[in-house]
């Protein structure tokens, strides 16, 4: 999975979450940039995408750091 996104340096993963523990990964699709900065995609109750929710929250960010390392 990831194609050529590869060749840009950008690594694509992903996990169904069914297999996921719910502790140790990011409840939403989640995009980690530099270990800094997290992006979570925001959808309304029908599943509609709304907008991204971007944070530098260092919580949020060690939990996608985190999981990032568990996939790779």
């Amino acid at each position: 999975m990831g194609g050529n996104l590869d060749e840009v340096g950008e690594v694509v993963r992903w996990l169904s979450r069914h297999l996921a523990d719910p502790a140790e990964v990011p409840g939403d699709d989640s995009w980690l940039f530099d270990h800094k900065v997290v992006a979570f995609t925001t959808f309304v109750q029908t599943g509609e995408f709304t907008d991204l929710s971007i944070t530098i929250d260092p919580g949020s960010v060690g939990l996608c750091v985190r999981a990032r390392a568990t996939l790779l």
